[in-house]
């Protein structure tokens, strides 16, 4: 007992000091060189610590000494390349210490490491942390997905003993939280480096290794940490995803079969990240499979999640472009989403989208989509799907097809009511969008626009009317 009471002791020691550096900088400066000190000496410093639990506290504490160095210290004159030389010696330290644990025996401590190096890169970008630690980290990473780092010893015995149930979630949460942590790291190397840059180390490691564990000898709960790895990393490199289609389709299309709803979600979401980000020239050979094998997640026995999810693949296909989209740049990818001028933005760009000539719309054969992906609606769990989904929407009311849908506006006008007063509520910058888009096509047709309008319950009127007026329709 009194050991593992000294060990917690140290866990909580550890933790504290990178949580008081990082909610006071300032005051916590003149301590820097004394826990620098704790954490790196020989023997007994925590990042060495022979006890793993202490090993993974010092590396999450890491970060935070190097955020709170960087927040304390004056910047250098403007001009003058480079941190300041303080921020400067403490970054080195933490690549160092952190590179040390990517090594480590622990796969609680390998992970811990690759989140921090995660939170490293937003904060100070690749330059500062140098060319040979990205590409050490980048090694690393592979070696994780192939299951070669150091640490991955742990995992053999339990992948030669038979579970039982290729698809269930079964043990393995350390290895699941050490993929996790491996593709969490890609849109953050993307950001940091820029997706040109990042493009061909995708293309020439990570994606081979990634592509690896999609095979069905991997466990679901591996399979859908990948699958959800490689749709936020396509969100950053967009273009660059093309020419690698072929390759990622198909398994992503098998997840979309799997017994296990979080992988048909994942999968869901990422087939549509591919279609916004590569287009329709690139996708259009797969578009029969892939609203062949989305089709069974319209169903009303659906997990809702999963339907909202396949419902935000179908409109992002109704809003592709021909050409593949740009990819990010790394300032855009940084930025924060969720903010309602982001949502609202967003939602209005998936209207211009939709509507513009040759965009999926003319693809699809909408006769035949518009009625299960209406009938799916409104959206019940996912609601970060409302953008796109509404925008599609708004595109198709708006745009080159309007004729062709002209027997479905009044089931769109219908989903539009029910989006303003649904239970959870819609971020009020998308109902916002379709109030405008609803007042400009009453004006525009004012008799069977406005005829479909007045005929829906009272309490979808003056909700659509409220968020016309602080739209200042």
């Amino acid at each position: 007992m009194h050991a593992k009471g000294v060990l917690d002791e140290k866990c909580a020691a550890t933790a504290a000091l990178g949580l008081y550096a990082q909610a006071a900088p300032a005051a916590f400066l003149p301590f820097m060189e004394q826990t620098l000190e704790a954490f790196t000496r020989q023997p007994g410093g925590m990042c060495r610590y022979f006890h793993e639990e202490v090993r993974v506290q010092a590396a999450e504490a890491m970060p935070r000494l190097a955020a709170a160095v960087l927040a304390a210290v004056p910047p250098p004159p403007a001009g003058t390349p480079g941190l300041a030389p303080q921020v400067r010696h403490v970054l080195d330290i933490a690549i160092k210490e952190l590179s040390r644990a990517l090594d480590d025996s622990d796969p609680g401590v390998t992970t811990a490491a690759l989140q921090a190096f995660q939170l490293l890169l937003r904060q100070f970008g690749a330059e500062s942390l140098g060319g040979p630690a990205c590409q050490r980290l980048a090694e690393v990473v592979a070696a994780v997905f192939k299951g070669d780092a150091p640490c991955s010893a742990v995992f053999e015995d339990e992948e030669d003993e038979p579970d039982g149930d290729e698809e269930g979630g079964g043990g393995g949460d350390a290895e699941e939280e050490l993929l996790a942590a491996a593709t969490e790291l890609l849109p953050a190397m993307a950001t940091a480096a820029g997706p040109a840059a990042y493009a061909p180390v995708f293309a020439g490691s990570h994606l081979p290794a990634l592509l690896g564990r999609l095979g069905s000898g991997n466990r679901a709960d591996v399979r859908s940490v990948v699958v959800g790895g490689l749709a936020e990393v396509a969100e950053v490199l967009q273009s660059h995803v093309a020419p690698h289609l072929g390759s990622l389709v198909p398994p992503l299309l098998r997840e979309l079969r799997c017994s296990e709803p979080i992988n048909r979600q994942n999968a869901a979401f990422a087939l549509g990240v591919l279609a916004a980000g590569c287009g329709s020239a690139a996708l259009g050979p797969h578009l029969a499979k892939l609203l062949q094998a989305l089709h069974p997640l319209f169903a009303a026995t659906e997990e809702p999640g999963v339907r909202d999810n396949a419902c935000g693949c179908v409109a992002r296909m109704l809003t592709m472009a021909p050409a593949p989209a740009p990819p990010m740049t790394p300032a855009g990818a940084a930025a924060a989403p969720g903010g309602a001028a982001e949502v609202g933005s967003s939602a209005a760009a998936a209207a211009a989208a939709a509507a513009a000539p040759g965009s999926g719309c003319s693809l699809l054969p909408l006769e035949a989509v518009l009625p299960v992906f209406l009938g799916a609606l409104p959206l019940r769990e996912d609601l970060k799907e409302a953008p796109p989904v509404y925008g599609a929407l708004c595109g198709l009311l708006t745009g080159d097809q309007a004729q062709r849908i002209a027997s479905f506006v009044p089931g769109i006008v219908s989903a539009f009511g029910a989006a303003a007063v649904q239970q959870p509520p819609l971020p009020a910058a998308v109902v916002g969008v379709l109030a405008r888009t609803l007042a400009a096509l009453t004006q525009q047709y004012p008799g069977p626009m406005g005829q479909l309008v007045t005929a829906l319950p009272a309490e979808q009127r003056a909700a659509l009317e409220a968020a016309a007026a602080a739209a200042g329709c």
